[in-house]
């Protein structure tokens, strides 16, 4: 519980704070509609968060990494 309660209190509560929090969680709402797995799902959110991204950036950051690989290889 004090872990929750910490969390909420680092929150950036202007604005623009409230902004960026309802922008992370659009993107991620969009890129469920990929039908990625849950574990998927929030190994982007994870990574977002350590780089200060969006999700779905992310996962166009994999997507483009992968297709890269394969024409590599053909």
């Amino acid at each position: 519980m004090s872990d929750v309660r910490s969390r909420q209190e680092n929150r950036d509560t202007s604005h623009g704070g409230a902004w960026n929090r309802a922008q992370f969680e659009l993107s991620f709402r969009s890129i469920g509609a990929f039908g990625l797995s849950p574990r998927v799902m929030e190994y982007c959110r994870a990574r977002a968060r350590a780089t200060g991204r969006l999700p779905h950036e992310i996962v166009i950051e994999i997507v483009e990494e992968a297709i890269l690989r394969a024409s590599r290889t053909v």
